[in-house]
C-alpha cells in the first residue's frame, strides 16, 4: 500500500483532518489570554509573598529593640522613615547599635509616625506607633502598643 493510498483510506474512515488557519488562531489566542491571566496572578502572588515576608523582618527588628531595651537597661529605637527599605536599631542619640533589617526590593515603608522613630523603655514600655509597609498596591501594617507589644494583623 502507498502513502497516499493510506491517506486516502484515513479520510474515508473519519481519520483526522488537520487544523484550519482559523481554529489554529483561535486556540493561539485563547492560549495567550490564559498565558496573560497566570502572569498576573502570579505577580500578585509574588508581590503578597514579598510583603509577608517584610513584614515578618519588621516584627523581628521591633522585637529585638524591644529585647535591647529591655536586656540593656536602656532605651533603644528604630528609626523610621517614609520611602525607607531598611529598619536601623539604635540608642536615642548614638549610633546603630545591632544588625539593620532590610526589606526585598521594591518593599518600603509607607506610613511611619511623624516623630520619626518607636522607642521600646527599659521598662517594658514603648511609643505607640502604626508602621505600614507597601509594595505597588498592597499595603500591610503592624501596630506597637504602649505596653510593647507588636500587633502583626494579618493581611
Amino acid at each position: 500500500m502507498h502513502a497516499h493510498e493510506v491517506m486516502n483510506q484515513a479520510r474515508k474512515c473519519g481519520g483526522s483532518r488537520g487544523f484550519s488557519l482559523l481554529e489554529l488562531a483561535f486556540a493561539l489566542a485563547l492560549s495567550a489570554s490564559a498565558a496573560a491571566g497566570v502572569a498576573a496572578a502570579s505577580r500578585k502572588t509574588m508581590a503578597a509573598l514579598q510583603l509577608a515576608a517584610a513584614k515578618r523582618t519588621a516584627v523581628l527588628a521591633l522585637l529585638n529593640a524591644r529585647r535591647s531595651a529591655y536586656l540593656g537597661h536602656q532605651t533603644a529605637e528604630l528609626e523610621l522613615r517614609t520611602g525607607a527599605r531598611e529598619l536601623i536599631p539604635r540608642i536615642p542619640g548614638s549610633a546603630s547599635v545591632g544588625p539593620t533589617f532590610r526589606f526585598a526590593p521594591g518593599i518600603a515603608l509607607r506610613d511611619v509616625p511623624a516623630r520619626g522613630h518607636v522607642r521600646f523603655y527599659p521598662s517594658g514600655l514603648a511609643d505607640n506607633a502604626t508602621i505600614t509597609l507597601g509594595t505597588g498596591d498592597a499595603t500591610t501594617s503592624i501596630v506597637v502598643n504602649q505596653r510593647g507589644i507588636v500587633h502583626g494583623p494579618q493581611t
